[in-house]
């Protein structure tokens, strides 16, 4: 009997040391720098299951009490899957990505109808970029996108890297998801309708409209960005929906240089050309340069490039004559009650658009007080 009760001891001892040993192996990933950024998306309900290549939804967008790991936000909630397989699984399907886009060859840079006189059109060439996209992008930073499928991915920096967009959809699986909603309202009554993303950053508008089914020309001047919207666009099948384009625009063809912000990639603006050897430059286009990609379809188009939006509709004249410009999703936060935001209102007065809040598009603006506009708001053409 005493021997009975001793061996019963025992093999309790040896499962708790089993559960401790569990426990702490667990631990030990969590703290590791190579999951930690992966740890990140289970624990926020968005952790990407990978099983006969198909990716399915995890619990949902993190609702549960936070709480703090090293400094990082985490949730309470149940890793449910195995963080190791899962870390392994997204690489697995990173790598195959990268091959799939290397096989594609130009699908990132198709034509997309731009004249093939004008040399000033950049448009990005996966296979030339293959390796630059294999540097550029962290394994365990492609994440699930919400939008409509459940299996949209996205691939992101990290945190400290872009405190904003980046964070954001790290925390909460989107960036400013009620206009991503509202350009959706837009799709749906404009089935061929074409989106042109002015300064794309990692591509939140131009994933939302290439799901969708839209075709899409996303322009940015930071190539870094289109290195991440490329491997983007191969996980979620989507090259043959997007053009992208490295490029600035403005009213004039020249050299300017970019500049960054700390933490914030996506504040990053470019200027005129200060010091040329130690800063990344990049050439202009004119919007007028695009127009054959959109004639004979509506188009939306979506700015966001840091101040520079008078001098790219200084270059805009002949496109929204020539194209049928519905809809303008427009960042207006740094042209409020300045002159600036004066020649933006007379551009787009003039061929027939007026300021509606966004996401409420039913609300128009007050065209004599600017500065009660939203940060962001949006043009519709209404004659």
């Amino acid at each position: 009997m005493t021997y009975m009760k001793r061996f019963t001891t025992g093999r309790k001892c040896s499962k708790i040391v089993a559960l401790l040993v569990i426990v702490f192996g667990i631990e030990l990933i969590i703290h590791s720098n190579a999951f930690s950024g992966f740890v990140l998306n289970i624990a926020t309900g968005r952790g990407i299951t990978v099983q006969s290549h198909t990716r399915t939804q995890s619990s949902g967008f993190g609702n549960e009490t936070p709480v703090q790991r090293n400094g990082v936000v985490l949730s309470n909630s149940s890793f449910g899957t195995s963080i190791v397989n899962q870390s392994l699984s997204a690489a697995k399907l990173i790598q195959q990505g990268l091959h799939r886009s290397v096989d594609a060859g130009n699908q990132t840079g198709h034509s997309n109808g731009f004249p093939a006189m004008k040399n000033t059109i950049n448009v990005f060439n996966s296979t030339e970029e293959k390796n630059a996209i294999k540097q550029t992008v962290v394994m365990d930073r492609c994440v699930r996108f919400f939008s409509k499928r459940n299996d949209s991915v996205i691939c992101v920096y990290r945190p400290h890297e872009d405190v904003w967009v980046s964070w954001e959809i790290l925390k909460t699986g989107a960036w400013e998801l009620d206009l991503l909603n509202m350009t959706r309202d837009f799709y749906l009554t404009e089935p061929n309708m074409q989106l042109l993303d002015v300064g794309c950053n990692i591509g939140v508008f131009t994933l939302t409209a290439a799901i969708l089914g839209h075709n899409v020309v996303a322009l940015d001047a930071n190539k870094v960005n289109l290195r991440m919207l490329s491997m983007s666009l191969t996980l979620n099948d989507l090259h043959d929906k997007v053009t992208l384009v490295w490029n600035a625009v403005s009213d004039v063809y020249e050299e300017v240089e970019l500049g960054f912000r700390t933490n914030h990639v996506a504040g990053t603006f470019v200027r005129p050309v200060i010091d040329r050897a130690r800063t990344p430059t990049v050439s202009t286009i004119k919007i007028d340069d695009l127009i054959p990609a959109f004639k004979g379809r509506p188009a939306l188009i979506k700015m966001d490039i840091e101040g520079f939006e008078v001098k790219a509709l200084n270059g805009a004249w002949k496109f929204f004559k020539e194209v049928d410009v519905r809809y303008v999703v427009f960042e207006y936060e740094r042209h409020k009650g300045k002159e600036s935001g004066k020649q933006i209102q007379k551009f787009f007065t003039s061929f027939g658009f007026l300021p509606y809040h966004a996401p409420r598009y039913w609300e128009a603006f007050d065209l004599n007080n600017d500065l009660n506009w939203k940060d962001t708001m949006i043009w519709i053409k209404r004659n």
